[in-house]
């Protein structure tokens, strides 16, 4: 484990203004059926002031007197929709290859955030339950994810739980397992907006505590 799992609220001094810039690009679902909803490009590649705000951001929460001798590869960034149609709880995964993970909640919704978990009895049969996983994104069987659902996330144990209030940012260790607590909330038709983005290297030029003194 290399990173705290943090929430940081009022992340963005105008997030208003962060949603209606959000409204402006073009979604997309995954090809693959790998996560739900729709998704821009990486910010990279058509708000790159974003993406060095929220990359330079996250980092001097992380390490406030050293983030400028840090490089880092946020290489993916993208605002996610995910409608009501989604109407299941979260799979409980990990990021991997990523490092660190970072979700900024950009809805009203109150009761869509994340959860973290330890596994206490045995791993999932990760091959087939992310067989089911993609292939029922893909095909919106959402009857039939409840029970996939159920199947891959029993042997887990809620330990940590960040509700998703607005402008609300929580980073955590790639390798935490995780899922959303729900995608819809009822009396709230808009969608789920989150911002997502996974820090594949963060390092510095040298290391603020020596390793011979590390525990």
């Amino acid at each position: 484990m290399l990173f705290p799992s943090l929430c940081i609220d009022n992340f963005f001094q105008n997030p208003d203004k962060v949603v209606d810039y959000a409204k402006t690009f073009k979604y997309t679902p995954s090809k693959t059926g790998k996560w739900p909803g729709k998704r821009t490009e990486s910010l990279h590649l058509i708000a790159p002031q974003i993406h060095r705000h929220v990359g330079r951001k996250v980092l001097a929460t992380l390490f406030p007197n050293n983030y400028t001798k840090i490089t880092y590869n946020l290489g993916d960034l993208y605002f996610q929709k995910i409608s009501s149609e989604f109407c299941n709880t979260g799979w409980i995964h990990v990021d991997d290859p990523a490092e660190l993970t970072i979700i900024i909640y950009l809805s009203k919704h109150k009761k869509c955030g994340t959860s973290i978990f330890d596994y206490v009895k045995a791993f999932p049969t990760n091959d087939e339950s992310s067989k089911k996983k993609f292939n029922i994104f893909l095909e919106k069987k959402f009857k039939e994810e409840k029970d996939a659902v159920t199947e891959n996330n029993i042997d887990f144990e809620e330990t940590v739980h960040f509700n998703s209030k607005y402008n609300r940012a929580v980073f955590f260790d790639s390798s935490q397992w995780h899922a959303a607590q729900q995608f819809a909330e009822k009396n709230i038709k808009e969608d789920r907006l989150t911002l997502v983005g996974f820090y594949y290297g963060i390092n510095f030029t040298k290391f603020p505590v020596s390793e011979n003194n590390r525990i």
